[in-house]
């Protein structure tokens, strides 16, 4: 069995030489939700719709970008937001789980962006189901989607769907029918509470908190209530019946990261709950004044334990106030058997085996699955960045701040985009340009509608990745006639010397909705852009 480990041990040092090598960085983040600058517009997208998103490449994914491990080399602006050069309409519209119809002259663009982010188009995060049967609590206010999203969100193991368990009015408001519902036929769980503030004296009436537990509720077989360990498991404020209220998960407390996890309650009377930071008791069982003249069975104390209670959070507010309803689901993932394949394999052989023989397949198993990860990690990256960027040299962010007739917007590209136009990159280089910079450090690039300056990227994102693979662009960036002689002149004002680059790859959308050849339009173009350059040297 030497052998063995001094395999594993030899595996493990060459991942790490490899790790260094390539600039991949170990963190600990564990955000919900990732932040991406994507083409100068920041989108918030959790790390489970990632990992749902489909793929077309059998060796990486989208997801794999941004994982848990970093990768030092990805592209970052100046607020440290990791940045895709793509077309943030399209990005928008391929991980948008709801969909939504796209902007007609965004179709024809949309497989290009499809095929570089390897995300198949058209693309949605799978619903995950949820089965409510009419939940009193989810479907607050026509909110179940987005209620049940989020719920599933913080869910470690990437959960599918929601099954309920028990509902305390329609089973029976007794620990009896609870735990005749949920016991170890259903391991993961989440309880919602709904709270009855009948007079609105604390202003916090059809407010939602909520516990997942990694552990099922079964009660110890010798009748006693015990404490025990639920790793994973978490508080939370789901709404206080606003609209406007943003949900709450609350971490465990910094004195309890040792632990790492709070402690359900496990006994025949007992109802689901976290011990000191979120329990229930039947109304006769504690001591104090009732915040409504209900008369409800139980009522729900909140306190700071082994979860912290951020300044501001409103979540120690729902102490003692009486419980409405109580709703528990079961927790299903169907990611969760299929990423677990090689522990549950490793874990199967072990069994007969000593102690010894356990630990080894566990450090195999890690190995392999940390292996796999960095591979995965390098062809994503390789693929959505480049060859360069892949090989550890640097890929510069380059902010612009375009400024129309009406609107300013941001646009964010890479400096490998924009060299296939040498004298913008000659202009970026040039220290005296720095007065044309906005109060955010961005380039301005003036009197140029943001959705043409957009489109004429777009076109430039396309023959970059082209020279990637040696091959020619293929696909075409559809411009609105509307935008036309916009278009042309901000060709010929800020990418001189690449105006029939440009237009080749362009069709304009004509007034009848079908798309036209630009091959006409490059003499006019030309003339557009003689006078630009000479309009720009008064810059």
């Amino acid at each position: 069995m030497k052998k063995e480990w001094e395999e594993v041990a030899e595996g493990r040092q060459k991942l790490e030489q490899l790790e260094t090598e390539s600039g991949m960085l170990r963190s600990t983040f564990e955000d919900d939700t990732l932040t991406l600058n994507v083409g100068g517009s920041n989108v918030d997208i959790s790390r489970a719709d990632l990992q749902r998103l489909p793929a077309l490449s059998e060796a990486w994914k989208l997801a794999n970008l941004f994982d848990s491990d970093w990768d030092e080399r990805l592209p970052r602006d100046a607020n440290g937001l990791m940045v895709l050069d793509e077309s943030p309409v399209c990005f928008k519209h391929l991980v948008d789980a709801l969909g939504g119809v796209l902007p007609t002259d965004e179709q024809a663009y949309l497989p290009y962006v499809s095929n570089a982010l390897g995300v198949p188009s058209p693309a949605r995060v799978p619903r995950r189901r949820v089965d409510s049967e009419g939940s009193a609590m989810l479907g607050i206010g026509g909110e179940l989607d987005r209620l049940a999203r989020t719920v599933l969100d913080w869910c470690p193991g990437n959960p599918e769907r929601l099954d309920l368990l028990y509902r305390a009015s329609r089973d029976g408001w007794d620990t009896r029918h609870f735990h005749a519902r949920c016991g170890d036929d259903s391991p993961m769980t989440v309880t919602l509470y709904r709270l009855n503030d009948a007079s609105n004296r604390k202003g916090l009436n059809c407010s939602v908190l909520g516990c997942f537990s990694s552990v099922p509720w079964t009660p110890p077989s010798d009748g006693y209530t015990k404490l025990k360990s639920s790793p994973g498991g978490f508080v939370f404020i789901l709404t206080d019946g606003s609209r406007s209220f943003r949900p709450t998960k609350l971490k465990v407390h910094p004195h309890y990261a040792k632990r790492g996890c709070g402690l359900v309650v496990l006994g025949e009377g007992s109802m689901p709950s976290f011990h000191v930071d979120l329990e229930v008791f039947h109304g006769k069982e504690r001591h104090r004044s009732c915040t409504s003249g209900t008369n409800a069975k139980y009522r729900l104390w909140t306190d700071s334990g082994a979860f912290y209670v951020p300044e501001g959070c409103s979540f120690l507010k729902y102490d003692g106030i009486d419980v409405a309803e109580i709703e528990v689901y079961r927790v299903w993932s169907a990611e969760e058997e299929r990423s677990d394949d090689i522990h549950r394999f490793g874990g199967s052989i072990a069994a007969s085996f000593e102690e010894e023989h356990k630990a080894l397949h566990k450090a195999q198993s890690k190995l392999v699955e940390a292996t796999e990860k960095g591979a995965a990690s390098a062809s994503a990256l390789a693929a959505v960045y480049g060859p360069g960027v892949a090989s550890n040299s640097r890929d510069p962010v380059v902010d612009f701040s375009v400024r129309g007739s009406r609107t300013t917007t941001r646009i964010t590209t890479l400096r490998s985009t924009l060299q296939l136009c040498p004298y913008l990159v000659a202009r970026l280089d040039q220290s005296k340009w720095t007065e044309n910079k906005d109060k955010h450090g961005r380039w301005l690039i003036k009197d140029c509608s943001p959705a043409v300056f957009s489109k004429v990227l777009d076109v430039l994102r396309m023959k970059k990745r082209a020279g990637w693979i040696g091959g020619e662009v293929k696909a075409h960036v559809v411009v609105k006639a509307t935008d036309r002689e916009a278009f042309e002149q901000a060709v010929g004002m800020y990418f001189p010397g690449c105006e029939r680059v440009i237009l080749d790859h362009v069709e304009f959308l004509g007034e009848s909705g079908a798309a036209c050849s630009s091959t006409g339009a490059n003499t006019a173009s030309q003339r557009s852009g003689d006078s630009s350059r000479k309009r720009h040297r008064r810059h």
